[in-house]
């Protein structure tokens, strides 16, 4: 199964990239942030799901139709979309909890967010595995930021309390303007389905999403 983590801050153009991607199969599940028109990618092969009204939400899962959600509306937000899912294990079929995230970087409280600790609690009440895509607008060094700040600092316990890894690697920028290039996007998968998951890496074909 393959998965697309992006921010389309909002771009027609990005947008439009990002449904020729989809047409043209490069994914089955795309998490998504700051998606400002979602009517295009149900032209697909798929389905968005958001919990809220399009104009006011800020996270979307684009799910291919051959696969069956269960939207998780009890953990969702403005900025949280959840579903679960099935999908192979050992001769056998496994549920796995995805999240799209988004988390504001104009916020009071420093991260994590409600929503992340709701899924948290979500799946250790049901033992789900998770797979997490979240536009975090944090810097850290641990996930290839140029440098650590505060909110940083605060998010890089998360994880760890939580048993998921941090699948980026090296220091390709996620988020580029002008004068900036920057990691603030992060991966995140439980532990115990590493055998699950494999080939992470940041698209070099431009997504046309700079802000």
């Amino acid at each position: 199964m393959k998965f697309l983590q992006i921010n389309l801050h909002h771009s027609k153009a990005a947008t439009a990239a990002l449904c020729q991607q989809l047409v043209e199969g490069r994914a089955d599940i795309a998490l998504i942030q700051e998606h400002g028109r979602i009517r295009g990618l149900n032209n697909t092969g798929g389905t968005v799901y958001s919990v809220v009204p399009t104009n006011n939400a800020r996270s979307f899962i684009y799910i291919r139709n051959h696969v069956n959600p269960l939207p998780l509306l009890e953990i969702a937000s403005t900025d949280t979309t959840a579903v679960r899912i099935t999908h192979p294990y050992r001769e056998g079929i496994k549920e796995l909890v995805v999240a799209s995230v988004y988390l504001p970087y104009d916020s009071d409280e420093p991260p994590p967010t409600k929503e992340l600790r709701d899924i948290k609690d979500y799946c250790f009440s049901r033992k789900k595995q998770r797979i997490i895509g979240c536009d975090a607008n944090v810097h850290h060094i641990l996930w290839g930021s140029t440098d650590t700040n505060p909110r940083g600092e605060s998010l890089i316990e998360f994880p760890v309390s939580s048993n998921l890894n941090i699948l980026n690697h090296g220091n390709e920028p996620t988020f580029v303007v002008c004068n900036r290039k920057e990691v603030t996007d992060l991966t995140l998968r439980t532990n115990n389905i590493g055998n699950l998951v494999s080939n992470w890496y940041v698209s070099d074909k431009p997504s046309l999403s700079r802000p």
